[in-house]
């Protein structure tokens, strides 16, 4: 009976590990990883590198709407690599100038073949920050210091447009300060004792509008001396960094970190770590059976039943593991020689 037992279950697991083994083999399909995987509004281009196409074969990259679509050719690994930088909010080019940037937005784009897409990948980029320098000093205010604000470092083309910031100051005026130059200051005067908020936020074209919040800082004057807080993103909206390709696993450089250990999202390593997984699960319950078996062995003081008992779990234990060990060698022959997924 143990031995029918077991024998189903290591039928189970075939039956199982084919099917990944097929079902892995029909979904993989090219995968990107992006260089940089930390992008912001300052990145001047992206390296986007596709693996798992065919050799020398050409393909070709754009975004959603075709605006800008450019070619290349695969390497003899089966892997392409495309440079771009921003086109606007919604597309990318090859050809890049000093006044191209990406805006604080997620692109997609996507990798074509035969004027087919075969796959599409985003990232998200994340917001430029600009240096909080002193914030605001001194750092313990009291009613009779001036305060200020100064902020340091400019974004991508370097026009007014692109560098203005609004600050929201605690009587509620929001004051344009453009950083054109790389650095300005805002006065925020005397202030008396209290809780003051004040927001930095990005500006639109005519340096109004309320946009994006960079830092919230927060004030508090004392005759003895307050404090000063600052958030950075207080609203947690840059969510920034890459998103991966839609439709494939997005762990970073195609390794999922889990209990279990590293997990590869590639189809091949993946069988092969699963198949490494089960056979030692698989050893470890054989090696149990086997002492619990021997134990029962040694203890039967002639009860011929529990002996008969004992042995059987034995003989059923080896049966199993060498059945398992074969049929490792039988699946690796299929996954590699037949369907291909060692490569």
């Amino acid at each position: 009976m143990r031995l029918f037992l077991g024998r189903i279950l290591i039928t189970l697991f075939i039956a199982f590990t084919l099917t990944l083994l097929t079902t892995k083999s029909a979904q993989a399909g090219p995968s990107a990883k992006f260089n940089p995987d930390a992008i912001d509004e300052n990145t001047p281009t992206v390296t986007v590198t596709f693996s798992g196409v065919e050799a020398g074969k050409k393909y070709w990259l754009s975004d959603p709407v075709g605006k800008n679509t450019f070619e290349g050719t695969a390497n003899d690994a089966g892997e392409i690599s495309f440079t771009f930088c921003g086109a606007g909010k919604d597309s990318v080019k090859a050809r890049c100038g000093d006044g191209d940037f990406f805006h604080a937005v997620e692109y997609t784009i996507l990798l074509k073949k035969e004027n087919k897409p075969i796959t599409q990948a985003t990232f998200r980029v994340k917001h430029f920050y600009p240096d909080l320098l002193s914030p605001p000093p001194p750092q313990n205010p009291k009613p009779t210091d001036d305060i200020f604000l100064t902020l340091s470092g400019i974004r991508r083309d370097g026009t007014a447009e692109r560098n203005d910031y609004i600050i929201k100051g605690p009587d509620g005026k929001a004051n344009c300060l453009t950083l054109t130059a790389g650095r300005g200051s805002q006065p925020l005067g005397k202030l008396a004792n209290g809780k003051y908020t004040i927001d930095v936020k990005d500006a639109d074209k005519s340096c109004s509008g309320e946009g994006f919040i960079y830092y919230r800082i927060t004030i508090i004057v004392s005759d003895n001396g307050g404090s000063v807080s600052v958030v950075k993103d207080p609203q947690k909206k840059d969510g920034g960094g890459t998103l991966g390709p839609l439709g494939v696993n997005p762990c970073t450089g195609g390794i999922c970190k889990t209990g279990l250990g590293d997990i590869p999202t590639n189809a091949g390593a993946f069988v092969n770590k699963i198949l490494s997984l089960a056979v030692g699960l698989a050893g470890g319950i054989a090696l149990i059976l086997m002492v619990i078996g021997s134990i029962r062995v040694l203890t039967s003081s002639g009860d011929q039943q529990k002996l008969s008992g004992g042995r059987d779990q034995i003989v059923a234990a080896v049966a199993g593991l060498l059945f398992l060990i074969f049929s490792v060698l039988i699946l690796r022959f299929i996954g590699i020689e037949i369907l291909g997924l060692g490569n």
